[in-house]
């Protein structure tokens, strides 16, 4: 089975600014993000916790420990991880921005463009 590949995001263009400071721009996108992502996880967190209780398939000591098993434990960090990519998203792409191909020889080809024109 072939695997899918990973596109990167990456939005061409000026990005607009709401602060005179980047950091904060860059601040409340994290916020954002960390806030959009706490709604949800409490959200459906309630709803199957409410479930399981509910129809009485887990009391609350087996749901706490559950979440210390290893394999448990293993997918949470691969949440965390995806997690700090949309949290350091703009950061990324700033510094990808920032180091993206420019080199000289790309340099002299624009410059080579420019001047044809």
């Amino acid at each position: 089975m072939a695997r899918a590949r990973k596109m990167t995001r990456v939005v061409r263009g000026k990005r607009p600014m709401f602060f005179d400071d980047i950091t904060e721009d860059l601040s409340v996108s994290m916020i954002m993000v960390l806030a959009q992502e706490l709604s949800v996880l409490r959200a459906r967190l309630d709803a199957v916790e409410g479930a399981t209780l509910a129809k009485g398939l887990l009391s609350e000591t087996e749901i706490a420990e559950f979440a210390d098993r290893e394999d448990t434990l293993a997918n949470g960090e691969k949440a965390r991880q995806d997690l700090f990519s949309r949290l350091f998203y703009l950061v990324h792409q700033q510094a990808a921005e920032a180091t993206g191909g420019d080199t000289s020889t790309r340099y002299a080809d624009v410059i080579a463009d420019i001047t044809k024109t």
